[in-house]
């Protein structure tokens, strides 16, 4: 694996930007990492605005099983998040 990156709740709430990454991760190109905090606000995002409670909960199952590998503590992230400033 060439490098890592941190897929944050932004990028994994849209369908296209969320399927392209994972499918470039499933290539093998980088390795997708996240918590269980982003995962949660990309589930609560979905719910709020496009699907049921029950579809996001499949995607985000589906996500865990195809990328066993992916999923972090949260405390290692927050380490990271400082190195991530948002462009306001």
């Amino acid at each position: 694996m060439p490098f890592s990156a941190v897929l944050d709740a932004n990028v994994l709430y849209p369908f296209s930007l969320r399927d392209t990454l994972l499918r470039l991760a499933e290539l093998e190109l980088y390795t997708p990492l996240w918590s269980e905090r982003i995962l949660e606000e990309m589930r609560r995002n979905l719910v709020e605005h496009r699907i049921t409670d029950e579809q996001a909960r499949g995607i985000e199952q589906a996500m865990r099983a195809a990328f066993e590998e992916a999923e972090v503590d949260a405390a290692e992230i927050e380490r990271l998040e400082p190195a991530m400033p948002n462009d306001p």
